[in-house]
């Protein structure tokens, strides 16, 4: 099969029938891939805290001789990080199975149901929705940074209630308050007269980026007026 993204499998299991028939599934479907087993939760842990080359995807039985359930979810889901935990269970109990990918696992696999072609398209969902989680995360952490440094001043508010919810620095700057001083005002407070247009050019419904809003007397915490151009954005959540 084409598209392998793992190159490297930890598999969690004790049963060596099981252990035997999905890495038979493994390297017919992943060619490859280094599949490293341990039997136990607890050798696991001392696996995954010593290798220097973590793998691209954990298979995990729920029926561990030292641990098992939804704890073993919780403990291994925090073990592993970033990386995507696939459970395997004999059990087929669909609200538990649900439950833990609430839990934060990437998927769940019916032993029962397991073939070269459920176990692949699983592991390759499930490193691929990691990918693309991290990229969104990143991708905000970017924006994020540009929006604290901008030298622009800038702040996002809330267009039903028209509080301030962040803001950047330079926002902090021209208006000479602090952070948490910011954060406790609206849209309104920043007007040095209270502008009667104010509530309809907050709650316009405008999608179109870096919308021209015109041009507003604000005022500094001291009362200074600031004749100010207001251009606007909508983040649609």
């Amino acid at each position: 099969m084409s598209n392998q993204l793992a190159n490297s499998v930890l598999l969690i299991e004790d049963n060596p029938g099981d252990i035997l028939l999905i890495d038979e599934y493994l390297s017919e479907c992943l060619n490859d891939a280094r599949l490293h087993t341990t039997t136990s939760f607890e050798r696991a842990k001392q696996w995954l805290l010593e290798t220097h080359e973590p793998p691209d995807v954990i298979l995990l039985d729920l029926s561990l001789p030292d641990h098992s359930g939804e704890l073993l979810i919780r403990d291994m889901v925090e073990l592993s990080g970033e990386i995507p935990v696939i459970i395997l269970t004999g059990l087929s109990d669909m609200d538990f199975c649900l439950r833990s990918l609430s839990l934060g696992v990437s998927d769940y696999l019916f032993k029962d149901e397991l073939s070269e072609i459920t176990i692949h398209k699983s592991i390759l969902y499930a490193i691929e929705r990691k990918r693309l989680s991290t990229a969104i995360r990143e991708s905000e952490r970017n924006y994020s940074r540009l929006f604290y440094s901008s030298p622009q001043p800038m702040w996002v508010f809330d267009p039903g209630t028209l509080q301030i919810v962040r803001v950047n620095q330079a926002a902090l700057e021209k208006y000479h308050y602090s952070e948490v001083e910011f954060l406790t005002l609206t849209m309104n407070d920043l007007y040095h007269e209270k502008a009667e247009q104010l509530i309809a050019v907050a709650s316009e419904a405008e999608y179109e980026q870096n919308h021209y809003k015109g041009r507003f007397l604000h005022a500094t915490s001291t009362g200074e007026p600031l004749h100010v151009d207001i251009y606007s954005n909508p983040i649609l959540m």
